[in-house]
């Protein structure tokens, strides 16, 4: 079989096409008599050679895609470990995610608060490392003070646990920078809640109120922060306060007009990219300066060269007199 028969020719077809192969070894009794006492054959060295180039012409054209992310530092020659990423929106939080970064992962907590509908909190926090424990404090003690009063006084250990236990819920989440991945890790996850959901959020606040109402106040300037309050109960089942959905809404309408202040600064840029790709055009931009002395857009005209052609060669032409009466004594 080994010496380049069409059997030979297709099985190495079906290796390139699966990138896989099972090979099973047999003795022959006919080869170990003809060979050394070692019971080696006298061709073993050829065919060990031709083994050899065989295997150096696979390539596999895949090497470097995976279907889930694998860090640049990881180590993969034990099979590649795999970190799981967490799904945008999703408010799935699991023990061993990756995240490139702290904000990324702080997203992916208010996306767990805003789906479970749990009182969680961040306890711990830097530009390596984060922590968020559970929200509703035992005994009747305030949240903010539930929040920061107890963050100065916490003697982490290795892994960033806290040896003074906190009372009541035990949830607590731990992600810090791991660097044999290059990613941030959730290395701690106790996600069993032993409290009641009290219908607050202490990580919804008007920024991410902000961006949760962005679409609806951009098609809706007038909206109340009434009216997000109560969107708010309803969808998310959280409880926020007139003054946060107040600032939220300002905040948005920033976000709304910054977006616009972006999009007009590069109405220049617009005008050479219509010119380039449609010569014979005519586009002219009008701009005023405001009392800061910057410019800013006032009006514009766009004729594309397609419309002109058109114009000229099937509009009838038209002949039109202005007369006026003139009134005399």
């Amino acid at each position: 079989m080994c010496n380049g028969d069409a059997m030979y020719q297709n099985l190495l077809s079906s290796l390139i096409l699966t990138k896989a192969a099972q090979i099973f070894l047999e003795k022959d009794d006919d080869l170990i008599a003809s060979g050394d006492g070692d019971g080696h054959s006298g061709h073993g060295d050829g065919s060990a050679a031709d083994g050899d180039r065989v295997r150096a012409g696979f390539v596999d054209e895949d090497e470097h895609h995976n279907d889930e992310v694998t860090p640049q530092n990881s180590d993969c020659e034990d099979g590649g470990r795999r970190y799981q990423r967490c799904k945008k929106g999703s408010g799935e939080l699991k023990l061993g995610q990756a995240f490139d970064s702290i904000p990324e992962f702080k997203e992916a907590v208010v996306d767990y608060a805003l789906k479970s509908g749990f009182n969680v909190k961040f306890s711990r926090w830097g530009c390596e490392k984060s922590e968020v424990r559970c929200g509703v404090v035992a005994g009747g003690e305030g949240d903010n003070d539930g929040a920061d009063g107890n963050a100065d006084h916490v003697v982490p250990s290795g892994d960033g646990s806290n040896k003074n236990e906190d009372k009541g819920c035990q949830f607590r989440i731990y992600c810090s920078y791991e660097k044999s991945a290059g990613m941030f890790l959730i290395k701690t996850f106790q996600e069993e809640h032993s409290c009641i959901p009290d219908g607050y959020s202490q990580v919804v606040r008007d920024r991410i109120i902000a961006k949760l109402f962005l679409n609806e106040i951009r098609r809706d300037p007038t909206l109340k922060p009434k009216v997000m309050q109560e969107r708010l109960e309803e969808k998310y089942k959280v409880i926020s306060s007139y003054d946060q959905c107040r600032k939220g809404k300002k905040k948005a309408l920033m976000m709304i007009q910054d977006e616009h202040d972006k999009q007009y600064a590069r109405l220049k840029d617009y005008k050479v990219e219509v010119l380039k790709c449609n010569p014979d055009s005519t586009m002219e931009i009008g701009t005023t300066t405001d009392e800061r002395g910057l410019e800013v857009f006032d009006r514009i005209y766009v004729c594309l060269a397609a419309l002109k052609r058109t114009w000229i060669a099937y509009c009838r032409p038209i002949f039109g007199i202005d007369g006026c009466f003139l009134k005399t004594s």
